[in-house]
């Protein structure tokens, strides 16, 4: 019995992992646009399968009591768009360092600023909100090669 259950469970992480490369493939070729179309189409989908919206919903009200229900509904929908938005760009973006470069890059008199603050002040704290790519903020972090912690 052992034996089948191992055996089902190899052949389960054999189409999982086939399922991740397709998608993997299949996102590479979707201009970025229509990767974001996407992945709020799918984080709209999870958001309404109940057990999550009521889980989401149920958390966001623990720090905002004063939001109503309403605005706790879109700030909850936003975050599952999120969630699926950053593995897709994650799976979009290698190979394209100019396009990243682009979207990321700060404009000159900030890159100034934070190097400025940096070196007067031995440092400084970079704070990024919960809705957003992190993964992609840390790329834009190191950009202005100010060390990073």
């Amino acid at each position: 019995m052992a034996t089948y259950k191992k055996k089902v469970k190899k052949i389960r992480y054999i189409f999982e992992y086939a399922l991740i490369i397709t998608i993997y493939y299949l996102v590479r070729f979707l201009p970025l646009r229509i990767l974001f179309l996407l992945s709020d189409v799918i984080g709209t989908m999870l958001f309404l399968i109940p057990s999550i919206k009521k889980l989401c919903c149920a958390n966001l009200r623990i720090p905002f009591p004063e939001k109503s229900e309403r605005e706790i509904r879109n700030i909850a929908k936003s975050s599952m768009q999120n969630i699926t938005k950053t593995p897709l760009e994650l799976f979009w973006f290698p190979g394209r360092q100019d396009y990243l470069y682009k979207i990321t890059n700060f404009n000159k008199e900030y890159v100034r600023q934070i190097t400025k603050t940096s070196l007067e002040k031995g440092g400084f704290m970079w704070l990024s909100a919960h809705l957003g790519n992190w993964e992609l903020a840390a790329f834009n972090a190191s950009y202005p090669d100010i060390p990073v912690a």
